[in-house]
């Protein structure tokens, strides 16, 4: 059963890949392989280390208390990422435009957090090592916060850190591939909930189980 809930969260969180892989397809835009590779490693390092300062939360909480935080962590990334693609399908359709290269390493992450598109600062339609450092950490995100409640939930730290990492990896390929056909396929279906509310569903769970 762990390892089926382990699976079920590592999906949830790599969903976003396969978002942005759709995107950068249908935009034209290619990921070679290191890019993918190096953006999948950013994924693990994210969740290891937030499912390490998890850890501190179980030396002083009791049993009780751990699974109602770590529960309600993921009800609220939950929450909060059904309440993000709400507000995404309520946007414009995304204009490619220039970033600036010399901005500010926070500013630029936070750009390509609301703009996936901007990582590709220089037009170049392929996505190098440089630039999908940016993607890999606005991707973390929410695999940081799944992370921390993982953790406190007494999810094995390796096993969630590495499903993680090649669920998006893959999940980043397929979406490439499929480009623009299945995109718009994607976004009109409710696939696009799918992330959301499997996050918020196995919060709910771990608090009554």
């Amino acid at each position: 059963m762990e390892s089926v809930t382990v699976l079920l969260l590592a999906i949830a969180v790599s969903f976003d890949s396969l978002a942005i892989g759709m995107t950068y397809g249908m935009a034209r835009i290619t990921i070679p392989i290191l890019p993918r590779i190096l953006l999948s490693a950013i994924s693990f390092v994210s969740i290891f280390i937030a499912m390490l300062i998890g850890d501190l939360f179980i030396s002083w909480l009791s049993p009780e208390a751990t699974k109602l935080l770590g529960g309600g962590i993921l009800i609220l990334l939950g929450i909060y990422t059904l309440w993000r693609t709400y507000q995404q399908s309520e946007d414009e359709p995304f204009q490619p435009k220039e970033s600036n290269p010399d901005g500010v390493f926070i500013n630029t992450v936070m750009n390509v957090f609301k703009d996936p598109l901007a990582a590709d600062y220089d037009c170049s339609k392929t996505i190098s090592l440089y630039e999908s450092v940016f993607l890999g950490i606005a991707l973390a995100f929410d695999a940081f916060a799944a992370g921390i409640g993982a953790a406190i939930l007494s999810f094995p730290h390796l096993p969630t850190s590495t499903a993680v990492m090649i669920a998006s990896f893959i999940f980043l390929s397929i979406g490439l591939l499929i480009g623009n056909k299945i995109h718009r396929w994607f976004q009109g279906l409710f696939f696009k909930w799918l992330p959301g509310t499997i996050i918020l569903l196995i919060g709910i769970a771990k608090i009554f189980s």
